[in-house]
This record gives structure tokens, sequence and C-alpha cells, in this order.
């Protein structure tokens, strides 16, 4: 397969969970039932422990509008707020020691989806829960275990806000950096148009591309003090999501450009060393090109052009792709762009 990818396939459908009128209603199974056999395993013993301080977290420091009413069902599979709603919902408030934690006989639909596993990150090993795609070819959640530990609330919240999509909306758009309301233009645009606009841009991908990591260019080396300061201005527009926990599955080299007599930085991602460029189908698009304009211009035309600030910025991208958008600051730091860039 090209450039070591998996072929991307579409979902299969899902199997329909329970709604409940309260977002953290908990499912619960009588004792006897805890210790089925057939309850796999990642919800049962040491495993399941894992799983439910990733759970208690959630339920305890989770912004409650980015956690819907309803848990997924066919239509939001791969929507990683439903998703969190359904984990949610199998939450068991009182734990007996020598029981299963999390108790439902619904996570059986799950037991391909959700895996819990030791990633490397910055020179160490930690458990992460792992949230699969419905046709398991990308990660939709990637969520690190908490510590055991904690000195205080504050350090528990701060370690929870650093979990990938924590502050998504419900469309599972990076709710800090919405600019557009999808629902403004509704009128103007298609119906697929209108979804993703919603939901985010999705990348056309002919196959998943193979996990990436490299350095950064020289020229972000030489100006490291400029792409941090970049990189924090992007964060404070809410543009990139971050500092993450993880790194993201696909790291983009970074160049950086300076023109001193316009005072003007620009950080340059390079998706084709990457890989992301080439597992993309090839789109066209037509420019309006000087020979379309110079016809219809008369004497004492005045002309003008709009220069939107950020405008790369202004349409976001699809979640579960934008674990192909990681970036690393000069610091070490690791980062997902949630929006279109340059």
């Amino acid at each position: 397969m090209k450039g070591g990818g998996r072929p991307r396939h579409q979902p299969t459908d899902g199997t329909a969970q329970q709604s409940h009128s309260n977002p953290y209603e908990s499912l619960e199974l009588d004792p006897v039932e805890a210790d089925r056999p057939e309850l796999p395993q990642i919800w049962r013993g040491s495993q399941g422990r894992k799983l439910w301080r990733v759970l208690s977290e959630m339920r305890e420091h989770h912004p409650k509008e980015g956690i819907p009413v309803h848990c997924m069902d066919e239509n939001t599979q791969d929507s990683a707020a439903h998703f969190k709603r359904t984990l949610l919902s199998f939450l068991k408030e009182s734990l007996p020691s020598t029981r299963s934690e999390v108790l439902s006989r619904k996570a059986d639909a799950l037991r391909n989806r959700v895996s819990l596993a030791r990633l490397n990150f910055k020179g160490s090993k930690s458990w992460y829960a792992i949230v699969r795609t419905a046709d398991s070819q990308q990660r939709l959640l990637v969520l690190k275990v908490p510590p055991l530990g904690f000195q205080s609330k504050e350090q528990q919240k701060t370690h929870a806000m650093g979990q990938a999509t924590y502050q998504d909306n419900l469309d599972d758009v990076y709710a800090p950096g919405l600019r557009v309301k999808p629902e403004n233009w509704k009128q103007y645009l298609s119906e697929h148009d209108y979804q993703e606009l919603r939901h985010g841009n999705k990348l056309s991908l002919k196959y998943v591309p193979a996990r990436f990591h490299r350095r950064n260019y020289q020229s972000c080396l030489d100006l490291a003090p400029m792409v941090d300061e970049d990189i924090a201005r992007l964060k404070k527009e809410g543009f990139v999501e971050g500092p993450l926990h993880y790194v993201p599955h696909v790291v983009l080299p970074m160049g950086a450009v300076f023109t001193p007599e316009k005072n003007k930085f620009r950080l340059v991602m390079d998706a084709t060393r990457a890989g992301v460029n080439p597992a993309q189908v090839p789109l066209e698009t037509k420019y309006d090109l000087l020979d379309d304009a110079l016809p219809r211009l008369r004497p004492d035309d005045k002309l003008s052009k709009i220069d939107m600030t950020d405008a790369f910025f202004h349409w976001s991208t699809a979640q579960p792709d934008c674990d192909l958008q990681g970036i690393q600051s000069a610091a070490g730091d690791f980062y997902r762009l949630r929006y279109t860039y340059f």
C-alpha cells in the first residue's frame, strides 16, 4: 500500500445505543452479571479500573455543553461527542473493590472500538483509552488515563482540559476557534456543504497515511522564539488544540518564513513530506484569471480586494482527521490544527 497507509473504507452501521434524558445517568447490572465471562476483558479487572478513571474524569470535568443528551446511534457512530456520552452511560457510581467498575451489556457492542494501550510520550510510557472510528481506520478519541495521586482539584482540572476534544461543541468542532455560524449560511449551501461547515471538512483520503513524526525544518529551529510565539497566538485565537497528552498520528514538519521589512511571520506545514497530500484524492478548482477580469474593465473603474485575516482558519477540519494535522512547538509540546491550514 502506497505510503504504508491503510485503505479508507466507508463506515459500517453500528449498534444503536439506548438514550437517556440525563447525560450522566448510569446503567447498572446485577452483581452476579458483573462477572459474566462474555463481558469484554477491557471492562473488567485492572483494565476496567483504568477505564473508570478516564470516565470519572470525564464526568467530573468535561464541559457539560460538549456532551449531548443522546447516546450514539447509526448516524453519530463517528461523533466523539456522542461516543463520550455513550461511555458515560456505562459509568457505575458505587464501585465494589472486587467487582467490575464499568458495567453494561451494551459494552459488548463496543468490543472492537475501545482499547487500552501504553503509548510513548516525551520519553515515557503511559496508559491511554483509545476509541477507533467505525471502520477502524482512524482514532476517534485518545484519552490519557489520569494518574493517581493528584495533589489538588486544580491539577485534576488541568489534566482533564488537556484531553483532546474536551473543548469541542456538540458537532465535534473545536469551540474556541469557531468563527462561522453554519445556520447563517444554510440557505446558501447544498446539504453536503452545510454538513461539512457544521461538522468540519473531511479530508478526501484514498488511504490513511502512515504515522509520521520528524523534526521541524531548520528555519523553525533558527526562529524558535517566533515559532512558539505564533503557536501561542494560534492557541489564543482557538485554531490549535493543546498542548496534548499524546503524539498525533501525523506530526507535520514545519518551516518558518519571516519578512523583516514587513515584520511578517508565517508558519508553513509540509503535508507532502508527512504523507498527507499523497494520500488525498486530487481535487480540481477553478480560479478567476486576469483574462476573465480584464474584458470587463471600463475607464475609471475602481479595483479593490478583500483580505480576510486568518482566512485559512475559518473552515474547521473533521475531528478524526485532525490527528493528521499535528504540529510540535520548539518547546517540544504537541498540538492539533483543528482548522484548515497553509
